[in-house]
C-alpha cells in the first residue's frame, strides 16, 4: 500500500493503460487497494477512477488506430482500400483439433483475422476475450 501512496498516480495509469493495451497483468489487486486508501482518505477516490478511465480511454484509441478492428467488419475489403497499421498485438488464439481441422486451419501458418470472423459469423467458432 504504501508503494501505491509512494507512486500512486502514474502507477495507476501505468497499470491501467498495460491492462488495456492487451499485457495480462492484474489490474483488479491495484484497483482495490487504491479503493481502500481512498476510503481512507489517503487518495483521491475521483482522481484515481479518473486516471483509470483516462489510461483506458487512451489504450482503447491506440487500438482504434490500429485500424485491426476494420478486418473484422463483414465486407470490409470493398470499404477498406488502404491501411496503414500503428501497432501489432499478438494474440493467442486456442481451437479445439477436430474444429481447426473442420475449418481447414490445422497447421496453416496463414489463418486471417478474416477467417476467423467468417467462422465466427458462421458460429463455427465462439470468440471469447480475457484481459
Amino acid at each position: 500500500m504504501e508503494t501505491i501512496l509512494l507512486y500512486g498516480w502514474p502507477m495507476l495509469f501505468a497499470w491501467v493503460f498495460a491492462d488495456q493495451a492487451g499485457i495480462p497483468i492484474p489490474v483488479v489487486p491495484l484497483l482495490l487497494g487504491a479503493g481502500a486508501l481512498a476510503g481512507g482518505q489517503r487518495l483521491s477516490l475521483s482522481l484515481a477512477i479518473a486516471l483509470a478511465v483516462a489510461a483506458s480511454l487512451v489504450a482503447d484509441l491506440a487500438w482504434y488506430a490500429s485500424s485491426k478492428y476494420l478486418n473484422l467488419l463483414q465486407g470490409s475489403n470493398r470499404k477498406v482500400l488502404a491501411q496503414q497499421p500503428i501497432m501489432l498485438s499478438p494474440v493467442i488464439l486456442g481451437v479445439k483439433d477436430s474444429t481447426a481441422r473442420q475449418l481447414g486451419w490445422a497447421n496453416n501458418p496463414s489463418v486471417t483475422w478474416r477467417d476467423i470472423a467468417l467462422a465466427a459469423n458462421a458460429d463455427g467458432v465462439h470468440l471469447a476475450a480475457n484481459s
